[in-house]
């Protein structure tokens, strides 16, 4: 059994120290071991070994209320007891600000996300970063637009698509472009954004597949995309994503 105490004053505000994610079966992901401050900045938590959460049932070490639920976003806390009379564990929830704790748990703080596909099980996820900044990069390709042309710029709004979780700051992308005429590009871009300037390489040549990453428009975390013609054909695959915790 390990604690959460008052702050050391040392160490950083809001720090996290290791606490990595993987996903290890279809309703399971282990967190491992390592320390962080809590969400008030208010205690220091330390997760002494690793653990593995179960979506499949409910409480400590598991889902924090309800049933485990296809194309959702799920949040992964680490939680105590702030009398430090209970072990330290994890906990996921729908919720990303106040999860439903167990019964004598009081403190948490979220280290990560992960997203649940159609078929109810957690998309196979790689996570790069050991402290506040965490990379998302995903085993399989979530497709968020198929061979689609707009002369407009037309919105995607990632999050509804269940591709990234609101918490996001940057997508990555793959995008195909198959032009009706040779020539013919498309172009992606931040929704709202006057310009490509926060993403990297923004125009899709012609019969091309080009990988990037682009800033996300807060509100939905969407990106706006643009064909020469209606008749070109973009396919727009997301592969990952990042967040700050």
């Amino acid at each position: 059994m390990t604690s959460a105490s008052v702050p050391i004053v040392d160490l950083p505000f809001y720090y996290i120290n290791d606490i990595q994610i993987k996903t290890i079966t279809n309703t399971t992901v282990q967190i491992s071991a390592g320390q962080c401050r809590d969400s008030t900045n208010t205690y220091d938590i330390t997760l002494p070994s690793a653990v593995t959460i179960n979506a499949a049932v409910n409480g400590l070490n598991g889902l924090d209320t309800g049933t485990f639920a296809a194309s959702t976003f799920y949040y992964v806390y680490v939680i105590a007891s702030p009398n430090q009379a209970l072990p330290v564990g994890c906990i996921l929830s729908t919720s990303l600000t106040a999860p439903t704790m167990p019964y004598g748990y009081g403190i948490f703080r979220r280290v990560g996300s992960m997203v649940a596909n159609s078929a109810t099980h957690f998309i196979n996820v790689y996570v790069k970063g050991k402290g506040t900044e965490r990379e998302y990069f995903f085993d399989s390709l979530v497709t968020v637009l198929t061979a689609t042309g707009n002369t407009a710029f037309t919105s995607l709004a990632l999050s509804t698509l269940g591709a990234v979780p609101p918490t996001s700051q940057l997508a990555y992308l793959q995008a195909t472009l198959l032009p009706a005429t040779a020539g013919n590009q498309a172009h992606i871009k931040p929704t709202g954004g006057a310009s490509y300037q926060f993403m990297y390489a923004p125009v899709i040549s012609q019969n091309s597949t080009q990988s990037m990453w682009v800033s996300l428009n807060p509100t939905g975390n969407s990106i706006d995309y643009q064909t020469t013609s209606g008749s070109d054909a973009l396919t727009i695959n997301v592969f990952g994503y990042k967040e700050s915790l």
